[in-house]
């Protein structure tokens, strides 16, 4: 499941959604790890992060700033349950992998 949510200023994104998907709710526990180029949230019995009580997450600053999410930006959410993780794409990255796709398909669509 995919979702697009705007961080708000304390960097806490509305995804009730693809929780939904995920089977995870309000006070589940959760891990946060930024990748190179997203952030990896997986269900932990200890995790230091929480789901909120409106279905929301907190992105920790230090996991916003490695990937250059800002406070107020859009970001992609993949929830992929067969491995129960959520992941929390940057824009420029999804502006990345379509220009990829749209130029091969321009690219088809021309040589025809």
């Amino acid at each position: 499941m995919l979702a697009v949510a705007r961080l708000d200023p304390s960097g806490r994104v509305p995804a009730k959604g693809v929780l939904s998907a995920l089977g995870w709710k309000p006070g589940q526990r959760l891990e946060i790890t930024a990748c190179r180029t997203a952030i990896l949230i997986t269900a932990a019995e200890v995790g230091r992060h929480v789901v909120g009580g409106r279905g929301e997450v907190a992105v920790p600053v230090a996991a916003r700033r490695w990937c250059a999410i800002a406070p107020g930006a859009l970001v992609l959410l993949a929830a992929l349950p067969a491995r129960a993780v959520l992941v929390v794409h940057p824009m420029s990255t999804v502006t990345c992998l379509l220009h990829r796709v749209h130029t091969r398909l321009l690219r088809e669509h021309d040589a025809r």
